[in-house]
């Protein structure tokens, strides 16, 4: 494995662990051998039965996304004197999603009038959140001296010609530059009462203000709105059929130059009744800064290839592991930008190197828990385990090592079923 990738990470301590050697690659011991093909073949076939999507079941979900888009955008134009932007970003859209294709991620971007105000985002946070604001100019009342203001005021300005009015607002008032702070959560509350409203203007089959019947397609489905998270959640599902579930997230979020800022809560408010009135009200009020339309672009140049592969497989273990329940794929995602980038020859891509690559995985994912720290690939200052507990990091830093040390001793057999990977 190349340890480029981890050099921010501060190397304290050896791979593995045990005193001062160096570790020893997995690689080097059984998977350059003639076992590597049955391994491979293990590994094709748990990604063919658990984290392979059908194709034409990803066409069929994404019609019925695009429906619902649709569907969304007239409301907003036909109700609003402003435009809204959807972005498709996450896994479904990047080839990433695993087992059904019965999740897609966007974020709906508010664009009004004042949207070519200059902004500004200051006090980032190492979590990525940040404040946004916006200037503009304005004329606001001069402060003048009681005798200066008595001899301006002699008269109504409404007893004077238009131009004397003028003269008089230009002299009680100067151009000056006013901030006005953005807030995510105003922006999260204006697309909350949207939902709700388009949620409501379905007059056809049953609408009682929680479910709505829709027609997509000729099939029928029951239409649920979910508001409590930090995205707003359009549930589609069929009838007594709990299989044609399908989510589809909307992320409020704004532009600032090339960044998107995603109104998403930040993390210290889960214990806002410890905080301070004015401190809840500053965190409502931040921004993440989100790098998902990069990553989108990254993972376009590799959609094709084994680093798909590897990470679907990842995704498609943690669903069946509970210790490993306390990460985010999004960890794995990150892990594999840093690996194509430190591997750019195509020929370590191949698909007979599938297992190799797979291994080159787990080994990243054991240290970056062992040491509980993974930087994020776009913003080398945000650890992307920050939040996650040590002990929960521990825990599955020992399982992943228990499965490791299976293949460096050429139990083929044993590391499979630790991973799960023979089911």
């Amino acid at each position: 494995m190349s340890h480029g990738m981890l050099r921010h990470v501060n190397m304290k301590r050896p791979l593995y662990g045990g005193g001062n050697q160096p570790p020893k690659y997995i690689y080097r011991y059984g998977l350059v051998n003639p076992m590597v093909d049955p391994l491979n073949q293990h590994l094709n076939r748990f990604y063919n039965t658990h984290a392979y999507v059908n194709p034409q079941e990803m066409i069929q979900a994404k019609d019925i996304d695009s429906q619902i888009k649709t569907s969304l955008l007239r409301f907003f134009m036909d109700n609003n004197s402003e435009h809204i932007e959807l972005l498709n970003i996450g896994s479904s859209f990047e080839d990433l999603k695993v087992g059904r294709a019965d999740e897609f991620d966007h974020v709906i971007i508010r664009n009004n009038e004042r949207v070519s105000l200059p902004r500004e985002i200051y006090d980032i946070d190492k979590k990525g959140y940040c404040s946004l604001k916006q200037s503009s100019l304005q004329r606001v009342p001069v402060q003048m001296n009681t005798a200066t203001r008595t001899s301006m005021n002699r008269y109504s300005p409404y007893q004077r010609s238009p131009m004397a009015r003028h003269i008089h607002k230009l002299a009680f008032t100067r151009p000056t530059m006013v901030y006005e702070t953005i807030s995510a959560g105003d922006t999260h509350s204006f697309f909350h009462s949207f939902f709700q409203q388009w949620l409501n203007s379905f007059h056809c089959g049953r609408n009682d203000g929680k479910t709505i019947t829709m027609f997509i397609k000729g099939v029928v489905y029951d239409v649920t709105l979910e508001t409590s998270g930090p995205a707003f959640t359009v549930i589609l599902k069929q009838p007594q059929n709990d299989a044609s579930k399908i989510s589809i997230d909307f992320s409020p979020a704004c532009r600032f130059r090339d960044k998107l800022l995603v109104a998403k809560p930040h993390p210290k408010l889960k214990d806002r009744q410890m905080l301070r009135a004015d401190t809840v009200k500053s965190l409502e009020e931040r921004w993440l800064i989100s790098a998902c339309r990069e990553e989108a672009k990254a993972y376009q140049v590799m959609r094709s290839g084994v680093q798909t592969k590897v990470v679907k497989i990842m995704k498609a273990i943690r669903l069946r592991r509970q210790q490993w329940q306390c990460i985010s794929s999004y960890c794995f995602k990150t892990i594999m930008l840093y690996l194509n980038r430190d591997n750019p020859d195509v020929r370590l891509w191949m698909e007979s190197k599938l297992t190799e690559r797979f291994v080159d995985m787990l080994e990243a994912f054991y240290y970056v828990c062992s040491t509980g720290n993974l930087p994020c690939f776009f913003n080398q200052q945000i650890n992307v385990l920050e939040d996650i507990d040590s002990q929960a990091l521990k825990s599955i830093a020992l399982d992943i090592r228990q499965g490791i040390d299976k293949c460096i001793s050429n139990n083929d057999a044993g590391f499979l079923h630790h991973f799960q990977l023979n089911e």
